[in-house]
């Protein structure tokens, strides 16, 4: 959950004294920890666990909940720790307690950035860039691979190497960075022709540099000119690092070679990598054949329960692509088959040991295509319910299979507990010698996202009903964004259809696994793409939708003149398409757009102008829909437009196909230069979807730009997409018809699409309505529960929300979400950014979020595709519209040094105080002290009663808290109260003791936090029923006791009206 990337740092202090800097996470939203400890004993010093959910200025200088993601080298300077993060810049902290100094994330976005950092007494250097140490400033460009030897810093460029004055620092001038901005750049003292470096150190008198292939050592001190070379030597790859130490350099490579150089001639001692013994004569290989052939796997991720001989797993390893993790209790047989592993040089790359019995291990759900063992009980197995349970949640749907080796009663014994039920999709088999146990089919309450907008009624609504907040990391990694779409194009969405994402790039399409993020494969497509590969801001799919649709049989794709089939599995070409030939015509028509149903393929057929470079929107219509039966390819029928069809503006359901004709803006822009009008009034109809056959129109005040359908409800939404990067015709407003015969049913002229119909709601943006009359959805006020209209919102994102069951996705500063289920607020998953696109897509069971964002210089903390899934312990943090609250507060929940506001299960609205998070509705609150000690943990370190994400921040040495509930004076009213105390500290029981009173009256006598929780980071929850309050509610803390070291501290406060 928390991965370790980088090197700590350790400080030796002047008393003898070392301290060791480690930092783990690298994810803000799953939490990121910095630790000090004591070096020799391990003891913890400090530690900063509630930095990941900052609600910070990220890149565009936008709010979100995405703060630090440690990974890199930390650095030590003076009282200060640099902790890289990623690609963004460094944050700093105060060594001696743990508390952030600065991250200057949003102003430094464009520079640093990059895993190490060299520092200095008065600055420090992050990728190419300069920084003040103690303000975060940037100060320049200085170069690459910097490293600091005494007063000068060098640094190299790609044609030379550069020597600064590290004690005054650089003075700086505006230099231009590229066509469109100049940035500040450091003057060096000197530089020295010496291009293509890649790593740098001093050791002694010497300078050493490497670049591909070759590692010279400079005699210092550097004059300007040719550098005085000393040696040079050839090395094989790129080099990563140098180290100069005991008398001689060490040179890392890319390609995981290692050398070092010495004061000495001689010749080099060469150590290659130790060969494996062969393999025994037995009957593994044959064993291995056979369950690859019945299990029908050869590539993706198998678990195997003990190491045993470790026959079976090498020979899955000779016989197969899979990668194998191995889970084996005995530590020792766990380090030898590893080191087995290292010299026939698979470890790490096709094959891993986790030293851990099968109750301690905790592996991912969703991983294994296979799953096998040589022998149960020697790997510390006992079948039982518990372990059945474990393994079928680490299947992968759709086949997913466990091999192992069990029969007679064992196997009766192990069908009769998944018989009973538990195993959702499980089913039992035997084959040869081998039970089986397999995830057959979808996750239940799964669901694809087959289209642009999820369906071909265009709902932009995934019907899954498994992901919901909180979320958690499932994976990340997996393809680069290499070859994607650059994000200004806004391509088609990622689709997901049978546990596998396609995603669209320059000349190909690509299928990933959503559940580990293993490439599946990529079709070559010259030319595909060719109209979004686009660097600059284009409406795209935006305005013309996509070129292929998804089903669980075929990947359809508009390309060219043709549409092509590819096999999902394997991508494949199964099939190709051409529409028929229209009269006058002399080319073969071209597809421009596409759409499925049941068995019935549609094609937009040649573009309603000609194409622009650069320009999208003459794709956003077509002269022609074109059906074909998507099987065969035979001609149904073809529908002529009056002017254009526009793409948002087709829609299928319950047989039905309906379209908008009207012109687009470039076509008008062309009539108008020519002194013309449009031929035709625009207009709606609607037709057969199997003959064609017009069932319907009407051309009474057809303004859209957009077409959604409720086949549940049979109703047809008519709205536009009036947002950045659409086009400019894209118009305000909403109207509902009936699907089967066209009567208008309501219209609204503020509303704005686009219209995601979401069982009998309609969401648009900012806000929702009924589907059936247009009215405004409403709700229940969470702090007074008076009706108010219901409304959603989020910060800067220049994607269009799509939604599921249970969230809205979207950009909102960083990767965003609306909870819909608890109506929960605008939340993120910080750390990186979604796309220009909308890449959040929802389904499968997962919140899949492949990496779209090619082109982005944006310094957000981590760029890689991922995928998550509920997970209940995660921390959540959102924020809601700002607003007065007007009448008398009901039930709020007050978490003292929280990041951000949440909604609790039970309704509660939990605000957080001081208030840092972003726009909520605010109620008066006033403390004594003004400015108590502020304390927050990660919620994974509380436990306890109630919620460990108000038990995990709080504020020490409290005196008194007032919680305005009613603007005006009023009668008295009974409320229930609770109050949430954790001990943060290693205190002993009897250091913190106080009493509490409420409204002045003492509820608690001599509180000892730590002695009633039972321990440190264990909450505690005293409930008092029957307070009175007419304004404002009064907690007064008195130290109490004769013991007491340390002040009063409070957590959380929750109010709740009774009976009234």
């Amino acid at each position: 959950t928390w991965p370790a990337r980088g090197a700590p740092a350790v400080v030796e202090e002047p008393n003898g004294e070392a301290v060791v800097y480690f930092a783990a996470g690298i994810w803000p939203f799953m939490g990121v920890f910095l630790h000090a400890l004591d070096a020799r004993t391990g003891a913890v010093r400090w530690t900063n666990d509630g930095d990941g959910s900052l609600y910070i200025k990220q890149p565009h200088q936008v709010d979100a909940f995405a703060g630090v993601a440690p990974q890199g080298q930390l650095a030590v300077v003076g009282d200060r720790l640099l902790v890289p993060c990623g690609r963004s810049v460094p944050a700093c902290y105060d060594r001696r307690t743990g508390k952030l100094l600065h991250f200057r994330l949003a102003d430094d976005s464009k520079y640093g950035g990059g895993a190490n950092v060299v520092a200095g007494r008065t600055f420090f250097v992050n990728g190419d860039s300069a920084f003040d140490l103690a303000t975060g400033n940037f100060l320049g460009v200085v170069g690459d691979h910097a490293f600091l030897a005494g007063d000068l810093l060098y640094a190299s460029t790609p044609a030379e190497l550069r020597a600064y004055d590290a004690v005054q620092g650089g003075t700086h001038t505006l230099t231009p960075r590229n066509m469109l901005s100049s940035t500040k750049a450091w003057h060096p003292l000197l530089t020295i022709p010496l291009p293509g470096v890649q790593a740098l150190t001093v050791a002694g008198s010497r300078l050493y540099a490497a670049a591909a292939g070759t590692v010279i050592a400079v005699e210092r001190p550097l004059t300007a000119g040719k550098p005085r070379i000393v040696w040079q030597a050839a090395i094989e790859g790129r080099p990563v690092h140098l180290l100069a130490a005991d008398g001689r350099l060490f040179v890392s490579t890319r390609e995981g070679r290692l050398y070092c150089f010495g004061p000495d001639p001689g010749e080099a001692m060469t150590h290659p990598l130790a060969v494996a013994d062969d393999e025994p004569a037995d009957d593994w290989p044959d064993k291995a054949r056979d369950l690859l052939a019945r299990a029908g796997v050869h590539d993706g991720y198998c678990i195997a329960w003990g190491v045993g001989s470790g026959r079976l797993i090498t020979e899955l390893i000779h016989q197969s692509r899979l990668h194998i993790i191995a889970v084996e209790p005995d530590a020792d047989k766990a380090e030898a088959f590893r080191s087995e592993m290292c010299k026939a040089g698979l470890y790490g790359d096709r094959v891993a040991v986790v030293a851990a019995s099968p109750d301690e291990v905790r592996l991912p759900a969703f991983l294994a295509e296979l799953m096998v063992s040589e022998d149960l009980s020697s790997a510390g197995v006992i079948v039982d319910a518990n372990f059945l349970a474990k393994s079928f949640a680490s299947l992968r749907p759709y086949g997913g299979a466990a091999f192992f080796p069990i029969g007679g009663e064992d196997q009766a014994q192990i069908a009769g507990l998944v018989g009973a039920g538990s195993l959702a999709s499980a089913k039992v088999r035997t084959a040869g010698e081998w039970m089986v146990l397999s995830r057959e089919g979808p996750l239940p309450g799964a669901a694809d996202w087959t289209h642009e907008h999820a369906d071909a009624a265009n709902t932009r609504v995934s019907r899954d009903q498994i992901v919901r907040a909180p979320l958690g990391m499932l994976w990340f990694g997996g393809p680069s964004h290499d070859g994607i779409l650059p994000r200004h194009g806004h391509g088609p969405q990622p689709q997901v259809v049978g546990g596998r994402l396609f995603i669209e790039g320059v000349d190909f399409l690509r299928a990933v696994d959503v559940y580990t993020g293993r490439l599946l494969w990529e079709a070559r497509l010259p030319g595909l793409g060719d109209a979004y590969d686009n660097t600059f801001h284009q409406a795209g799919a935006n305005a013309g939708g996509s070129n292929y649709v998804s089903t669980t049989d075929g990947i359809y794709i508009a390309y060219k003149a043709v549409c092509v089939r590819l096999d999902p599995a394997t991508g494949a070409k199964t099939a190709s398409f051409s529409m028929p030939s229209f009269p006058n015509e002399k080319t073969p028509p071209v597809w421009d757009w596409i759409t499925v149903a049941g068995d019935v393929l549609i094609g937009g057929a040649n573009p309603a102008s000609a194409a622009r470079k650069g320009d999208a929107s003459p794709v956003s219509s077509s002269k022609r829909l074109v059906a074909l039966d998507r099987n065969t390819g035979r001609p149904l029928w073809t529908l002529e437009a009056k002017t254009s069809f526009r793409h948002n503006a087709v829609c299928i359901g319950a047989g039905r196909l309906y379209a908008i004709d009207r012109p687009s803006s470039d076509q008008l822009d062309w009539l108008k230069r020519r002194g013309d009008s449009p031929a035709a009034k625009p207009r709606l109809i609607a037709v057969d979807l199997r003959s064609g056959k017009e069932l319907w129109k009407a051309t009474d005040g057809v303004f859209g730009a957009w077409l959604s359908y409720s086949e549940k409800y049979d109703i047809l939404i008519e709205a536009g997409r009036n947002a950045r990067d659409t086009l400019s015709d894209e118009p305000k407003g909403m109207r509902a018809y009936r699907g089967d015969h066209g009567n208008p049913l309501w219209f609204q002229p503020k509303y704005t699409g686009p219209a995601m119909i979401h069982g009998g709601m309609v969401l648009h943006d900012g806000g929702g309505c009924n589907l059936h009359t247009g009215a405004a959805t409403m709700r229940d006020d969470p702090l007074t529960g008076v009706s108010m209209e219901w409304a959603w919102s989020r910060n800067y994102g220049c994607n269009t929300p799509a939604a599921s069951e249970n969230l809205l996705t979207f950009r909102s500063g960083a990767a965003g979400y609306y909870d819909l289920v608890n109506d929960g607020g605008t939340g993120n998953l910080g750390g990186f950014r979604s796309s220009c696109t909308n890449n959040l897509i929802v389904a499968d069971g997962v919140l899949n979020a492949p990496d779209y964002t090619r082109g982005c210089t944006c310094s957000y903390q981590n760029q890689a595709s991922l995928a998550l899934a509920p997970m209940a312990d995660a921390e959540e943090w959102t924020f809601f519209t700002a607003r007065e609250v007007k009448g008398v507060v009901r039930r709020v929940g007050l978490n003292l040094g929280a990041p951000g506001c949440r909604r609790g299960d039970d309704g509660t609205l939990w605000m957080e105080y001081p208030p840092v998070g972003g726009p909520a509705p605010r109620l008066a609150v006033s403390v004594s002290p003004t400015n108590p000690d502020w304390f927050r943990r990660h919620t994974s370190q509380v436990t306890g009663d109630g919620p460990s994400w108000v038990g995990a921040s709080g504020a020490k040495n409290l005196r008194s808290l007032t919680l305005t509930l009613s603007r005006n004076a009023g009668p008295a009213r009974a409320y229930t109260v609770r109050l949430m105390f954790t001990e943060p500290d290693d205190l002993r029981g009897g250091r913190r003791v106080f009493d509490v009173a409420l409204q002045g009256r003492p509820v608690l006598k001599e509180f000892d936090v730590n002695e009633d929780a039972g321990g440190r980071d264990r909450s505690v929850t005293k409930e008092f029923r029957g307070v009175r309050i007419g304004r404002d509610l009064t907690v007064t803390l008195t130290p109490a006791g004769p013991d007491t070291t340390s002040a009063p501290l409070l957590c959380g406060v929750e109010v709740t009206a009774e009976g009234w």
